[in-house]
């Protein structure tokens, strides 16, 4: 993630593309993508949004709850 993605993420559209990409995480990763687009959620912010959705998922193990109001890289 670049400085560009992360502020991106944390604009109000950005909040509002990770919220929806949290179920998504673990599932397949080409029909969440296709379903973050089709709420018009930017093909870039849809990325990140899923990348971030993921990595926090697995992170849940070592942080806990608090892996879902972290970035990662």
């Amino acid at each position: 993630m670049d400085l560009d993605q992360l502020a991106a993420l944390r604009t109000a559209e950005g909040s509002a593309a990770l919220a929806m990409a949290a179920p998504l995480a673990g599932g397949d990763p080409l029909a969440a993508a296709v379903r973050l687009r089709s709420t018009g959620v930017p093909a870039d912010l849809a990325a990140a949004a899923l990348t971030q959705a993921e990595l926090r998922r697995r992170a849940v193990g070592k942080f806990g709850p608090a892996a879902a109001g972290m970035f990662f890289t």
